[in-house]
């Protein structure tokens, strides 16, 4: 009997550890499946499953990721409550970990990376005030400085972020977290046209930090500033022995494909429209790195780059044509199809449209073959993120094209089929702007168009109570309460 009851005992044991282990196994398959689905734009499905994580293995590792990860999704919808509710969980229910400031310091640059440098800041100086021998109080120290130079970049304050670069390199000098800092920096230098100082940071950490894991990329880095401020200033001739020089300087270098193609998408932009450039370009890149991802998008950007030079020459057929090609020609790429008509041609159309001077014929024109893009993005290649983006630019389009209920569909369909878009407040937004606009114009009654806008503005107050139009929706809400 006694050996039976042990038997048993080892039974009902060997049950429980294959249980717990099946649990921890099921709750890391779901911590990767939310993730590939926030990649894939998929926010809502994201949403939902750390929720179900965090729900069923309260307390554990996985929980511990799943609020790390949901409060970062959060963030990047601009929820801010629920953003905000995550982290005091985190904090609350795993104050005890040795992790937890570099859970937050995560968080923190999360929150920097999307404008909102106050959140980042006071999440930074938590940590400094309660772990400052971590190694994450020292990068954060780092990163308030950090954050402040990326806003004044973003908000095209160049020369008040140089002043800042300066004073940050005098005040960090020698520390061991600056190379990272500052080849972030490079990055948005990059981003912002200011080619000279990126390439001095990068030449700064050659020289101060050349045995960190930052100085092997920043050759390259250089090299390709050099090229950029070329194509800015025109010098083309430059430009094509530059790339040549790139391309056995660095030829063993895993980035390389990836540099061409961002300065084959240089060559495309309105103020350079170098489209036999860029196209000469990709084929290198095709040739040189088939079977590189820069290849495979070099494949559908010829075709966009020859769209591109159809619409330069005033041939709107010919790009319609050339769209409808590359969608047939190209089925496995329906996702970077979409981000190259919706942000690259649609968007080019439309902001030729919108530019000072336009004709109002012109901008008809221009703004009809801008939605006729859009509309095939949304009908033909899927995808939620560039989707809801498409429907927000077309909404965008028909109010400028005055054809108000269309305008208000499109937004509509944003956040009824796209409830997590990142961007979903601005689609509310301009819902009420649409509803308000018929109201004037006759096409809705004044007691219909208020109800609408009511709803619309009240549900983006609750849901993205810290976005940028967000107070505006507020005071008129105040102001129409009793009408």
């Amino acid at each position: 009997m006694v050996g039976r009851k042990a038997v048993w005992v080892f039974v009902l044991a060997g049950l429980f550890l294959w249980m717990t282990t099946s649990c921890f196994a099921d709750a890391a398959g779901d911590l990767k499946q939310a993730a590939d689905h926030k990649a894939k734009g998929y926010y809502k499905q994201s949403e939902d499953l750390y929720k179900s994580i965090i729900r069923d293995n309260a307390g554990t590792e996985s929980a511990y990721k799943a609020r790390q990860r949901l409060a970062i999704l959060y963030i990047v919808t601009e929820r801010a409550n629920a953003a905000g509710e995550q982290i005091e969980a985190i904090k609350n229910e795993f104050a005890g970990r040795p992790d937890l400031p570099e859970a937050l310091y995560w968080i923190a640059k999360r929150y920097s990376e999307e404008g909102h440098a106050d959140k980042a800041a006071s999440i930074y100086q938590q940590i400094i005030s309660r772990n400052p021998d971590s190694r994450y109080a020292k990068k954060a120290q780092l990163d308030i400085p950090r954050t402040n130079v990326l806003s004044l970049l973003k908000s095209g304050k160049c020369s008040e972020a140089d002043a800042a670069i300066s004073k940050l390199l005098s005040d960090f000098a020698g520390n061991p977290e600056l190379p990272e800092t500052l080849y972030d920096i490079g990055r948005s230098c990059k981003g912002a046209g200011m080619y000279a100082r990126a390439k001095g940071l990068y030449q700064y950490i050659l020289q101060q930090y050349p045995q960190c894991s930052y100085a092997e990329l920043c050759p390259l880095q250089i090299a390709k500033m050099d090229i950029w401020a070329m194509i800015a200033s025109g010098d083309f001739a430059g430009t094509q022995t530059a790339i040549d020089k790139l391309i056995t300087d660095f030829a063993s270098a895993p980035e390389l494909p990836d540099a061409l193609h961002g300065i084959a998408l240089r060559y495309e932009v309105k103020d350079v429209k170098r489209y036999q450039d860029s196209e000469n370009l990709y084929q290198r890149i095709i040739q040189l790195y088939p079977s590189s991802g820069a290849a495979k998008k070099a494949a559908v950007d010829i075709d966009k780059s020859r769209a591109l030079s159809l619409m330069a020459s005033g041939n709107d057929a010919g790009v319609v044509d050339a769209v409808d090609k590359m969608i047939a020609k190209f089925p496995g790429q329906k996702q970077y199809l979409a981000q190259v008509i919706s942000r690259e041609i649609a968007m080019r159309y439309y902001n030729e449209g919108m530019a000072q001077g336009t004709t109002p014929n012109s901008v008809d024109i221009s703004l009809r073959n801008a939605t006729a893009l859009w509309e095939r993005v949304i009908n033909q290649l899927g995808g939620p993120g560039v989707t809801a983006e498409a429907c927000c630019y077309a909404g965008n389009s028909y109010l400028q094209l005055g054809d108000y209920q269309k305008a208000l569909l499109y937004y509509q369909k944003v956040n009824s089929d796209y409830p997590m878009y990142r961007y979903g407040w601005r689609a509310l937004a301009m819902a009420g702007h649409a509803c308000q606009v018929m109201k004037k114009t006759k096409v809705l009654s004044a007691a219909e168009a208020d109800a609408q806008t009511k709803a619309v503005y009240q549900k983006l107050v609750d849901t993205y109570t810290e976005c940028k139009d967000a107070e505006y929706a507020k005071n008129w809400l105040v102001n129409n309460n009793n009408k």
